[in-house]
């Protein structure tokens, strides 16, 4: 894995590192073990003039050579093995050290000139795996005790390597976090907003007939009377039924306190004749949810939510007919599967929207990932798993 974007420090290592030994020169490597590649990022010792003789006796010979520019195989020589493969401690002649590395004259010129005539090479390791390499060029053999401190200032640079990580990665944590606060409120600010819109038209409008229809009822027989307070009791028991269910609904489905597979099926439900949702669990998860189970309300909310956008989505996109739903325990997470037979897409043309964004936020917020596959003409299945 390369390193981190921690170039000074990791010269201030090199730096230090030849100072203490009194060498002729220092690197510092990194590794990406899954390219088998070693790239160097950081070189004490080039400003030395013996460093910069043999540099300009080089150039004559190889005008393109840049040591700074280093990127090569870690399986070019034994020695490069041993340490990169290996994570041994090894010394070896700067000659044997070099091979396949970089043409014999130059390093025959840079042993000469600049006294790199031997070199030992430390692993830099990150819970035991080897991520990179201090090197060491100087012009006798190395001693134990030599050893010992270019061992040394290895684990400072895995050390340093390794905080440098936890930072980037406890920023990135918190990028997100703020990230998913953001969309959370963006899409709380949608649903207000829906609802708003629901009350002022549809809602406002019902009212208004009602409230209009009241108005006539001084002008009216007693049969009349009697039709139109049935038809106006009949108006008022639908905006209940429907438009202030559908606004407590789209703020917060009070069935989820009884369980997540109620709350689901209830879903299913209001969708009618328009898709087949058909919901399926394991004892596992049917044990956990209810309102006597162990599933805590938060995160049933967090995976209804999911499972809402994923219908949502087919109903925008997929032209399905059917929709599976399948919720159970894995490996002490919830595992929720939304799966229909409509006419699937290419992921790799995916925009994320502000639904999707939205969802994304949500199983962020409790920890949990999702993700979604498909391909043209075959079924589109959107799986997330919530930490329990």
């Amino acid at each position: 894995m390369p390193f981190s974007n921690e170039s000074k420090i990791f010269q201030e290592i090199a730096d230090n590192a030849r100072s203490a030994l009194d060498c002729s020169g220092t690197q510092v490597y990194s590794y990406d073990a899954a390219l088998d590649e070693i790239e160097v990022v950081a070189w004490s010792g080039l400003q030395l003039e013996p460093s910069r003789r043999a540099m300009r006796w080089i150039k004559l010979f190889f005008p393109s050579f840049a040591p700074l520019e280093y990127r090569n195989s870690a399986s070019l020589n034994p020695f490069l093995k041993a340490v990169y493969h290996e994570g041994q401690v090894k010394t070896a002649s700067f000659a044997e050290g070099s091979q396949n590395v970089a043409p014999a004259l130059a390093v025959q010129l840079a042993s000469v000139l600049a006294g790199m005539r031997y070199m030992l090479a430390a692993p830099i390791k990150i819970e035991g795996t080897v991520v990179g390499a201090v090197a060491f060029l100087q012009s006798p053999k190395f001693t134990t005790r030599n050893i010992r401190t270019c061992e040394a200032f290895a684990r400072q640079a895995s050390l340093l390597l390794e905080n440098a990580r936890l930072s980037q990665n406890l920023s990135h944590q918190l990028f997100e976090l703020e990230r998913s606060r953001r969309l959370l409120t963006e899409n709380e600010e949608r649903v207000r907003r829906e609802i708003s819109e629901m009350l002022h038209t549809r809602v406002q409008t019902r009212l208004l007939i009602a409230a209009h229809r009241l108005g006539t009822y001084s002008q009216l027989d007693e049969q009349a009377k009697t039709a139109l307070i049935e038809q106006i009791s009949h108006d008022l028991d639908q905006i209940r039924e429907e438009d202030v269910r559908d606004a407590s609904h789209m703020l917060h489905p009070a069935v989820i306190r009884i369980g997540l597979i109620p709350a689901v099926r209830s879903l299913a439900a209001r969708l009618g004749q328009t898709l087949e949702v058909q919901v399926h669990s394991d004892e596992a998860f049917t044990t956990m949810d209810g309102m006597n189970g162990k599933l805590e309300e938060n995160l049933r909310l967090v995976a209804y939510r999911v499972i809402e956008e994923a219908i949502s989505n087919i109903l925008r996109h997929a032209k399905a007919s059917l929709v599976q739903i399948n919720l159970s325990i894995q490996n002490n997470k919830l595992e929720i599967r939304v799966s229909d037979n409509g006419i699937g897409f290419d992921t790799g043309n995916l925009k994320t929207g502000l639904g999707l964004s939205s969802l994304d936020a949500r199983v962020l917020s409790v920890g949990g990932t999702w993700e979604i596959t498909s391909e043209m003409g075959e079924q589109t299945e959107l799986t997330a798993h919530i930490p329990l």
